[in-house]
């Protein structure tokens, strides 16, 4: 006797399959509403990066790359639970393109990339009488990143520079690092703080200043010796390949007013400081150079002096 399989099975993968291809037919549909009749409306962005990088710079590249989309090319759908809409999306205009390029470029920059190729393009889709959907595709080549070939100081002062090479180690800029912005400003930063913490109480960020070239002055000077030109031609080849930048931290001018170094004088202590000392009687004690100030008799001034850690002079 011939078996014969369940008519029920067969019924249900059938439903299955039909289920699944329904799904994909809806997560893959877009419903456009509130749109411009006849003029065509941003439909969808995209960023193309073109190089090699690892997945997690990829992904931290396009995500910045993104945030300098202008606003009116940010298409932003909100997912169904099997389909997406698009509501209101703004007409499509290539000054907010070009716009964008030079926002992508300033980022670029900002990381390092100085050598980039960025441009877009778009496509016109009609997708009924009236609907005309507009994707923008952005396509960025960032070329090499600029790295930082020598770190160094210049302070004008003996002072200020023994401060800065004694805390070299805490620089936020390494031989090697990208050429960054974030960095080199967390260092103008920490340098400030440095000094101030030293008692240069009045200095101020404004007294730094970056300078960097990207130029090995040594490869503008060639000698009459084949060789010699045959190497400079090579490392100028491998600088093309491997680009990089001197960077130096500069004190721009030497003000005394800026410069004079704070110290700390006399200590006075408030234990029991209050705003209104009416009818309080007050009581003055000097311990160990330190003066104790308070209106009551709740503290012994003794007790003060080994708990103040500051050294003066």
């Amino acid at each position: 006797m011939l078996s014969r399989k369940p008519l029920f099975s067969f019924c249900s993968s059938k439903a299955v399959i039909a289920g699944v291809l329904l799904a994909f037919v809806f997560t893959s549909c877009t419903i456009v509403k509130k749109y411009q009749p006849d003029k065509p409306f941003v439909y969808k962005t995209n960023i193309n990066l073109i190089g090699n990088f690892s997945s997690e710079e990829k992904k931290g590249l396009i995500a910045g790359l993104s945030q300098q989309l202008d606003d009116s090319l940010q298409s932003r759908k909100v997912d169904k639970l099997l389909y997406s809409v698009l509501k209101s999306p703004p007409v499509f205009d290539s000054t907010n393109a070009d716009n964008s390029i030079v926002y992508m470029r300033a980022l670029l920059r900002s990381l390092g990339y100085f050598n980039d190729s960025t441009y877009y393009t778009y496509v016109v889709k009609q997708e009924s009488k009236d609907q005309f959907r507009t994707t923008v595709d952005f396509n960025v080549r960032p070329g090499r990143v600029v790295r930082i070939d020598s770190v160094s100081y210049n302070l004008k002062t003996d002072a200020l520079q023994r401060i800065t090479d004694s805390t070299v180690k805490q620089a936020f800029v390494k031989k090697g690092d990208p050429f960054s912005k974030a960095p080199i400003s967390a260092e103008l930063d920490r340098l400030t703080e440095v000094y101030r913490n030293s008692g240069y109480l009045r200095f101020n960020r404004d007294e730094l200043v970056a300078v960097w070239d990207t130029l090995d002055v040594s490869l503008l000077q060639p000698g009459l010796d084949p060789f010699e030109q045959l190497e400079i031609l090579q490392k100028l080849r491998e600088r093309r390949e491997n680009p990089t930048a001197n960077l130096e931290f500069r004190l721009k001018a030497v003000d005394s007013a800026r410069l004079t170094k704070y110290y700390i004088g006399n200590t006075t202590l408030y234990p029991d400081y209050q705003p209104d000392t009416t009818g309080l009687q007050r009581r003055e004690t000097v311990v160990e150079g330190i003066r104790v100030i308070q209106y009551g008799r709740k503290f012994k001034a003794k007790i003060f002096p080994p708990n103040i850690y500051l050294d003066h002079d």
